[in-house]
């Protein structure tokens, strides 16, 4: 009966916390910014020269192959930037709450402080897979649209669970992060930069080098089980090596020297770094409601 009422209580706070995001405009604007962005831009200014690079890159793809890889690869990587910009969105209820009395009205309503951060946390992890599955969803509609191959069965589903790891990590990111700041401000340049380093990854598939502990994250984990499968479909054409060899230059494979990593081993990893950082960032939550 008690775990009932816990349940219950924390699907209210998580309905609660969905209403507040919602009206926040920037919040949600900030979380579909790049579902938009890449509706309008893609299609019209960057696809032509993403191919070419593609191209390139592979040097005798035909044209129709080099178009479905560049756009799988493409609606992958904004995926994966999705899944990061919405978590960044949705905590935001979290700063607005601890600059505020809702959280000394939550301790007087008597709400148990792991009951709220379950809370944020679920809300953040399900508007973060929506808006990452809304891209999937547009990325399948233009490759009917076009005539490319569609995912498989199978596929969907090896999407999805990478999208939902990426959203626990993501999630567990942010709020770790979102517990030392104390003013939108200072979480939004936190935001912009982290931002800015996954969008880095997304687009030009590797780190810089020179940004030492941030290199032993695992954005390439995460975002190589999004890119995997969502380029398995483009790439079916083509021989097991050069397949191998487009999906490891584009994001889509993990190596560590010579070795390749198995999508298994990858989400084992991506899991375990997600539980450390989900743990840390609920007991940091804890630590700031108890001083207030």
């Amino acid at each position: 009966m008690n775990f009932l009422s816990t349940v219950s209580r924390i699907l209210a706070l998580f309905r609660r916390d969905i209403t507040v995001f919602m009206h926040n405009r920037t919040a949600w604007l900030f979380a579909a910014a790049a579902p938009v962005v890449l509706g309008i831009l893609f299609p019209l200014f960057y696809r032509s020269q993403l191919s070419k690079l593609i191209l390139e890159l592979v040097p005798g793809l035909t044209t129709a192959d080099t178009y479905a890889i560049c756009d799988s690869w493409a609606y992958s990587s904004v995926a994966i930037m999705s899944a990061f910009t919405s978590t960044a969105a949705v905590l935001v209820v979290f700063l607005a709450d601890r600059s505020s009395d809702r959280v000394d009205l939550h301790k007087v309503s008597g709400t148990k402080w792991s009951e709220l951060t379950v809370g944020y946390l679920l809300t953040a992890v399900v508007v973060s897979l929506v808006v990452s599955l809304v891209v999937v969803i547009i990325s399948q509609l233009w490759a009917l649209m076009v005539g490319h191959s569609d995912l498989s069965f199978i596929l969907w589903v090896r999407v999805l669970v990478g999208i939902v790891l990426a959203a626990l990590f993501f999630t567990g990111l942010n709020a770790l992060a979102i517990t030392f700041v104390t003013s939108q401000g200072t979480f939004g340049a936190h935001s912009f930069t982290m931002g800015v380093i996954t969008g880095f990854l997304t687009f030009t598939f590797a780190f810089p080098r020179g940004l030492g502990a941030l290199r032993l994250l695992p954005f390439a984990e995460s975002s190589s089980l999004i890119r995997d499968p969502m380029m398995t479909a483009s790439l079916s054409h083509l021989s097991p090596v050069v397949a191998g060899n487009v999906q490891y230059a584009l994001g889509g494979l993990v190596r560590i020297g010579n070795v390749t990593w198995n999508p298994w081993l990858v989400a084992a990893t991506l899991i375990l770094w997600s539980i450390l950082i989900l743990g840390g960032a609920f007991w940091r939550m804890s630590v700031v409601f108890e001083d207030r």
